[in-house]
């Protein structure tokens, strides 16, 4: 990589940031000694906390050299995928700690993707699949902590669903998808999530604040409809 006033260094599979997905697409598919021209997201050249914009930079990127393409090849294996996927978790949680949660995000999912790869591995230890297993749904819960905050609400209940499709009584999960079941104003399922979280930790503040202004909400929404069609009936 290039640039007067840019010297920093890029090594495919090994970044995380949006910049490295785009780079790693880029010279995936190109020969030694080519020039690709495309156009990149501005928020790709800073440590943005946000998805790619619509302004767009244009840049030319040059493969210089590569290793042999025919050196040997094989697939990680199932322990190889666990080591990523716990050091990308880690590499995540680092980012949320920073406040930077479309970046760990991005990195929650590829650990996801990891550990499903190892979990589809042959003859893996059930020692290793209890491990993978574990480490995917703590990664989903993760990401779906951040998806929180991003209001990306869908696949904050779809990763929650992930984790108790395998571990029904798994108490974050079940808060977190109450949480944004309640923001796209789901209130029974929402209602449905909270009544079993309390049954599991009766005494979790987070779940017990949680359910009772999901109350207040619902009824809100009740009056609401009331009042609407007691007018509409002319108050009788």
């Amino acid at each position: 990589w290039r640039d007067e006033q840019d010297s920093r260094k890029f090594e495919i599979g090994a970044g995380d940031t949006v910049l490295d997905e785009y780079l790693d697409s880029l010279l995936l598919t190109m020969k030694p000694g080519e020039a690709c021209s495309c156009s990149l997201p501005s928020s790709c050249f800073t440590e943005s906390n946000s998805r790619p914009g619509k302004e767009v930079v244009s840049v030319t990127v040059h493969l210089e050299s590569m290793p042999d393409r025919h050196l040997p090849c094989r697939l990680p294996a199932p322990a190889e995928h666990l080591v990523s996927a716990k050091n990308l978790k880690d590499r995540g949680g680092q980012l949320v700690g920073r406040s930077m949660w479309w970046l760990a995000a991005r990195r929650y999912s590829r650990a996801v993707r990891h550990s499903i790869l190892g979990l589809t591995a042959k003859d893996v230890a059930e020692a290793l699949t209890e491990e993978l297993r574990d480490v995917r749904a703590k990664c989903h819960l993760n990401l779906a902590a951040c998806q929180l905050r991003l209001g990306d609400m869908a696949r904050v209940v779809k990763n929650c669903g992930y984790v108790l499709d395998a571990r029904p009584d798994n108490v974050k999960a079940l808060f977190r998808r109450a949480c944004a079941l309640t923001a796209v104003k789901e209130y029974e399922q929402a209602e449905t999530d909270y009544k079993h979280a309390v049954q599991l930790e009766p005494k979790n503040r987070q779940v017990q604040e949680g359910y009772e202004q999901l109350k207040k909400l619902k009824q809100k929404q009740a009056d609401y409809y009331h009042n609407a069609l007691k007018s509409m009936f002319g108050g009788k």
